[in-house]
């Protein structure tokens, strides 16, 4: 689970999750970004990058600020729209069929959703399974709302009409608040189920044939091709960032910046400056392996002590102040929380 959530991710969503938690709810800018080694400038930037372990952390500043109560991530997914979605979502307004349009949402969606999403495809039709396993228990509500307000709106607001085979089914218990999601999935369309096993979406066999009403073969090949490029792009940045980790988990992170670059073949000034193309730090990539190795060696039964001497540590309490930067959790309350959610 530590890995999954060093899992770089595009700033795209905790952008729009700052602008709702400023603008919707009212809670300061520093506020929301406490404990997760953001600065505003990370948020705004253009084609910036988080790690989904900081944008976690961005959930709970908020949740924490407003109360966790239902309804917060569903307001927080009406606050997204199409042009939020940029480039993805013309691509999708334009495709051929209904077909192309599921299937283009999940494969772009993965990038942006908190949710890892799979599709299913079944006799009579296609499921699209948003898995929220490896998030943590205290955000899951949220995200869940957020991750199927944002896509009821979208897909209700340009899909052709959904038949009544069409069905949404739910990880959440029933709440009023909810009779949202029933507007947003139209009155055409088939049932909202709550207390599922899993979240998902079902489209049947002839609602996949039907046309988009904006349907431009040739524009949505077009602009599907520069999401990927773009894809590629962020790929090709993170390359210098993907060895200083690989350097970090292999050699150690007592690495200073002045060995890393000769471990590279640059100089410290050039690998200062790529890094800040990628928008991170090496300070940044220490503290991100850090936590990784951390959480990997606690989440073993290994005693505090032990994990605080293998990192290079010079004292317990050195490392247990080092790791509530992180967690926001002391080792011994990470361990007992994980322990918990294990059963």
């Amino acid at each position: 689970m530590a890995t999954e959530w060093g899992r770089v991710r595009p700033n795209d969503s905790s952008k729009l999750l700052a602008a709702f938690a400023v603008e919707k709810a009212g809670v300061e800018l520093p506020d929301l970004l406490r404990d997760t080694g953001l600065e505003p400038v990370d948020i705004r930037r253009i084609d910036g990058e988080v790690t989904l372990r900081q944008e976690i952390t961005l959930v709970r500043n908020l949740l924490r600020a407003t109360g966790d109560t239902p309804g917060t991530g569903a307001r927080a997914g009406l606050f997204i729209d199409r042009v939020a979605v940029g480039v993805w979502g013309l691509a999708l307004l334009t495709c051929p069929d209904v077909h192309d349009f599921v299937r283009l949402f999940a494969a772009f969606a993965n990038g942006f959703a908190y949710a890892r999403i799979r599709q299913e495809r079944v006799s009579d039709g296609m499921d699209t399974v948003l898995d929220y396993r490896d998030m943590p228990e205290d955000v899951r509500r949220f995200m869940i709302e957020r991750d199927i307000t944002c896509s009821l709106k979208f897909i209700g607001s340009h899909l052709p009409e959904l038949g009544p085979r069409t069905r949404v089914e739910v990880a959440l218990p029933p709440d009023p608040t909810y009779d949202l999601f029933l507007d947003l999935h139209g009155s055409g369309a088939g049932p909202v189920h709550f207390g599922c096993p899993e979240t998902r979406w079902f489209v049947d066999n002839p609602t996949l044939k039907k046309p988009m009403p904006q349907a431009d073969p040739e524009c949505s090949a077009r602009y599907t091709q520069q999401c990927l490029d773009t894809i590629q792009a962020r790929r090709r940045r993170r390359a210098v960032s993907g060895d200083v980790r690989e350097q970090l988990l292999r050699h150690g992170v007592a690495l200073t910046l002045g060995d890393m670059a000769r471990r590279l073949h640059i100089s410290q000034r050039t690998l200062r400056r790529r890094l800040a193309d990628e928008g991170v730090t090496f300070r940044e990539l220490k503290d991100e392996t850090y936590g990784m190795l951390a959480e990997d060696l606690l989440s073993t039964g290994m005693p505090v002590n032990e994990v605080a001497r293998r990192l290079g540590y010079s004292t317990p309490s050195a490392f247990a102040a080092a790791f509530k930067n992180w967690t926001g959790q002391s080792p011994r309350d990470w361990t007992r929380t994980q322990s918990a959610m294990a059963y």
